[in-house]
């Protein structure tokens, strides 16, 4: 996602005793990771506003209609079909 992006910041005397170029590391990581957690949550919640639409509902009680007609379909077909072994 944003692997090829970095924070840089430049500091300049005396702000630069105190924010070394470590810290400015360890906050591009605490970012980063924050982004991808704002990430995972926004993917979460549009998942979780489909699964909850009436057109999710609606497509799944469709397929589920078609294969309990199909298994209908199979169980009668093989009722006629005798085995030999």
């Amino acid at each position: 996602m944003a692997d090829n992006v970095r924070l840089n910041y430049k500091t300049k005397y005396p702000l630069d005793m105190v924010i070394s170029d470590q810290c400015i590391d360890k906050y591009n990581s605490i970012f980063f990771f924050l982004m991808k957690i704002k990430r995972i949550n926004h993917v979460l919640a549009s998942l979780w506003k489909f699964l909850s639409s009436q057109e999710f509902r609606v497509s799944l009680l469709i397929k589920f209609k078609c294969c309990f007609r199909d298994s209908l379909i199979m169980v009668n077909t093989l009722r006629f079909v005798e085995f030999s072994y």
